[in-house]
């Protein structure tokens, strides 16, 4: 298989890296079908059984947030922009077949019956599919810029500009995430 030179952190049960000299740039995490709630989105799927999900952790697309109104309940407007940049979709069928090369490998098949979802799908039709269902790890961050410049958000003691007595004191502010699963923060 072609494939980028890419680093992969896989969590399940135990995460470890494979560093290769630098950070992840994937991340794969295996859970029962049971526990992922698709069954209520796809009832064609199996009774039971097992998933890897892919996923590209250090992302080049950029999203945004935006106000709607002045309000405390006017809701934000968010556009992820998901696989918005090539070499993140690129990086997205990389992980996915990684995924299916270690689904399909010796060890694991005893417990393989068949691959369902995306299914035998290739090239294009795997791009398309991901572009389709692509879907965030819910892990923003870096959507309020803290500096002096005009696209900064708040300044050093955590202000927003422009509002009186509002702060915003969580990863939003951070210029850049060094690991992208905000939760595993002891890997860096």
């Amino acid at each position: 298989m072609d494939r980028p030179n890419l680093t992969v952190l896989t969590s399940a049960p135990v995460t470890r890296l494979i560093f290769e000299g630098r950070k992840p740039d994937l991340q794969t995490t295996q859970a029962p079908l049971e526990m992922t709630g698709l069954k209520k989105v796809n009832p064609t799927l199996p009774a039971s059984g097992w998933m890897m999900l892919p996923a590209v952790i250090r992302t080049k697309s950029r999203g945004r947030v935006r106000l709607t109104g002045p309000g405390s309940l006017d809701p934000a407007d968010i556009e992820s922009n998901l696989l918005s940049h090539p070499d993140d979709l690129k990086a997205l069928v990389a992980v996915v077949e990684l995924c299916r090369e270690v689904c399909n490998s010796v060890a694991l098949h005893p417990f393989l019956k068949q691959e369902v979802v995306p299914g035998n799908v290739k090239e294009s039709a795997l791009e398309n599919y991901l572009r389709n269902t692509a879907v965030s790890w819910w892990h923003q961050t870096c959507t309020a810029k803290m500096g002096r410049d005009s696209l900064s958000v708040v300044d050093a003691n955590l202000k927003v500009y422009g509002i009186e007595n509002l702060r915003i004191a969580d990863g939003s502010i951070m210029p850049r995430v060094r690991n992208p699963t905000i939760r595993q923060r002891w890997l860096d």
